[in-house]
């Protein structure tokens, strides 16, 4: 039998979205995912929009 092993917390507030909205951040977690091959936590996909987005903003 295996052991139970919660997940880590997010650092991020859990807040309620659309299903329209979810399901947009869902494919590109997957599209990150194909590039990166390997699996992204949701924390790492809001770090990694994060910083595109201030890349964008700075137009760095």
């Amino acid at each position: 039998m295996q052991r139970y092993v919660p997940k880590p917390k997010s650092r991020y507030k859990t807040i309620p979205l659309r299903k329209e909205t979810y399901v947009q951040l869902k494919q590109e977690k997957i599209k990150f995912q194909q590039n990166f091959g390997r699996e992204l936590s949701w924390d790492e996909l809001i770090e990694l929009l994060l910083e595109f987005k201030r890349i964008i903003v700075n137009d760095e």
